[in-house]
């Protein structure tokens, strides 16, 4: 998780030294990506998309090299983060993907169903 005290986000930002640390510090790279492109749904799918990458690759010394992101500053960024941790970095990208799922992607899910009605039917709900 990357709710970590107050006292040690300024530091963890910088230098992460556990998981939620890292968590911490991935977050603030995705947020301050986010805040470049707006609060949309097309940049945080992009996003996502990004994040699911990196985890996918996080254990290849080739991470970056060979792939195509959506925002490969961010990449970079993140990527230069994770070598500093060893086999926890899967575990880290994968909790901190549901955790930007369910605050960012799915609250703009749920303003556009809202706008524009549901498409599954309540059984389902």
């Amino acid at each position: 998780m990357p709710y970590i005290p107050q006292a040690d986000r300024e530091r963890a930002r910088r230098n992460p030294r556990s998981n939620g640390e890292l968590n911490y510090a991935i977050t603030c790279v995705i947020l301050e990506e986010q805040e470049k492109h707006g609060l949309r749904y097309a940049t945080a799918n992009a996003i996502y998309d990004d994040l699911e990458t990196i985890r996918d690759y996080c254990e290849s010394e080739y991470m970056l090299a060979t792939r195509n992101y959506n925002y490969p500053t961010m990449a970079s960024e993140i990527a230069s983060l994770l070598t500093e941790f060893g086999k926890e970095r899967r575990g880290t990208m994968s909790c901190l993907m549901r955790e930007y799922y369910r605050r960012v992607v799915a609250k703009l899910e749920d303003f556009k169903c809202g706008v524009n009605g549901d498409v599954y039917p309540e059984v389902i709900l």
